[in-house]
This record gives structure tokens, C-alpha cells and sequence, in this order.
């Protein structure tokens, strides 16, 4: 007699997506599939993603100091970076109610985006450390987003932004991790999350200093993001 026996479910997975993956509805749905599709053979999934394609050059174009760049300017950049994120939360998120908060957040965030621009325009120049601000924010927008349309797939997901997970030092557009401190707060903040069965999604490309300042890892950090949390989990797959 033939004995069924349960299929084990392998432990833990970290998964990044890129801009094009995330960057318009259809695109988005795909990955909504893909982790729904991996959730049922791995007892942990962990997503890391990027900004949703192209936000992040009309962000840093907002922060250049030129004259073409004024309030005017900044106020409509801001609206049609809003508008890419409402189409996609139109198109993916059920519930009314969590589709209007996720939009609160995103313009949250880009109001902070446009209020460091206007400060820029005034001062006539900027830092790194704004920078590193305002070239995060896409990843910032990004999260909440693809986690609410996770659960209006009935998938338990969180937004977790990677500044409570990696620690580096403060070289600012390029900072290195701290890779003992990363490995606690990342275990820290992630176990409890997994225990209840729900998936992360994290920001790639975001850290910060110990003191709590945004920094940026760099070009392919989101990439990086993924491979260092993998590592302080540890994943069995990135």
C-alpha cells in the first residue's frame, strides 16, 4: 500500500525584483503570482524590490539645481510619480480602505521629496546625504505598495523599509554595511515576522547609519540589499 506522506515545504527564500518587474500593473500582478506560486513551496519568502522603472531618474531630476526646476515643476513631477503608483494600486489592491492609505503614504513620502527640492532650489546646491533622501524614496514608495496588492491576493505581507535591517557607515550615494550589526537587527526584526507566516517586503537599494540617516548602497544595491539579507537570515536560495 502506497503511504502519502505531506510534501516538506524548504525553509527560507529571498527573492528581488527589478524596476521593469514592479513597474506597471501587469508587470506587478506577475510578481504577485510568482510569490503567491513560491509561498506554497517555502516555508519563508522574503521579497526585496526596487523602485518601480524610470521613478527614480524623474526623482533625481527634481533635485538638480537648474533653472527650469521650480515649484511649479517639482509640484507636477510629484503628481505624475503619484499617478504611476495609483494606477497600479487601482489595478491591484481590493479593499478601498487600503488602497487609500497606501496612496497617503506615497504622497507622504513625495512630499518630503518635494519639500527637500524646494530647500535645494533655495540653497543653490545640495549633499549627498539629501541625495541618498531623495534617490531612496522610490524604493520607499514602492513597498507598501506591491505589499498591499500581496494581501489583496491573500498573501500575509509587510512593508519592512531596509533602514531597520542594514547598518553602514555614513559614506552617503555609497555606503558599506556593517555586517555583524546587520545580521542582528535583520534577524531581529524578521524572525518574529516570519513566525506568523507573513512575507516581508523590504526595500532594495536603502540602508542606514547607525544614528538612523538614510543611505544608499550604491549602483545594483538592490541586488546587494537582497544578497545581504539573504546572508543574515540566512536564506537557503537568493
Amino acid at each position: 500500500m502506497k503511504v502519502h506522506t505531506p510534501e516538506i515545504k524548504m525553509n527560507t527564500l529571498v527573492m528581488k525584483f527589478g524596476g521593469t518587474s514592479v513597474g506597471t500593473p501587469d508587470a506587478m500582478r506577475q510578481v504577485v503570482s510568482i510569490v503567491k506560486n513560491e509561498k506554497s513551496r517555502w516555508k519563508n519568502v522574503v521579497v526585496v524590490t526596487s523602485v518601480l522603472s524610470g521613478i527614480t531618474d524623474m526623482l533625481l531630476k527634481m533635485a538638480v539645481q537648474s533653472p527650469e526646476i521650480d515649484a511649479h515643476t517639482l509640484e507636477k513631477n510629484a503628481v505624475e510619480i503619484a499617478r504611476k503608483h495609483e494606477e497600479i494600486a487601482k489595478a491591484l489592491i481590493k479593499d478601498p480602505v487600503l488602497a487609500r492609505k497606501v496612496n497617503r503614504q506615497i504622497n507622504e513620502i513625495l512630499d518630503q521629496v518635494v519639500n527637500l527640492c524646494k530647500a535645494i532650489t533655495v540653497l543653490g546646491e545640495s549633499t549627498p546625504r539629501v541625495m541618498d533622501v531623495v534617490a531612496s524614496a522610490g524604493e520607499r514608495m514602492c513597498i507598501p505598495l506591491l505589499a498591499a496588492a500581496l494581501q489583496s491576493a491573500d498573501i500575509p505581507a509587510e512593508a519592512i523599509e531596509a533602514t531597520r535591517l542594514i547598518v553602514t557607515d555614513d559614506h552617503y550615494n555609497d555606503a558599506h554595511p556593517d555586517f555583524a550589526k546587520t545580521k542582528k537587527l535583520t534577524c531581529k526584526v524578521l524572525e518574529p515576522i516570519l513566525e506568523m507566516g507573513i512575507v516581508p517586503v523590504i526595500t532594495g537599494f536603502v540602508a542606514a547609519t547607525e544614528s538612523g540617516n538614510i543611505t544608499t548602497l550604491g549602483r545594483g544595491g538592490s541586488d546587494y540589499s537582497a544578497a545581504i539579507i539573504g546572508a543574515a537570515l540566512p536564506a537557503d536560495e537568493v
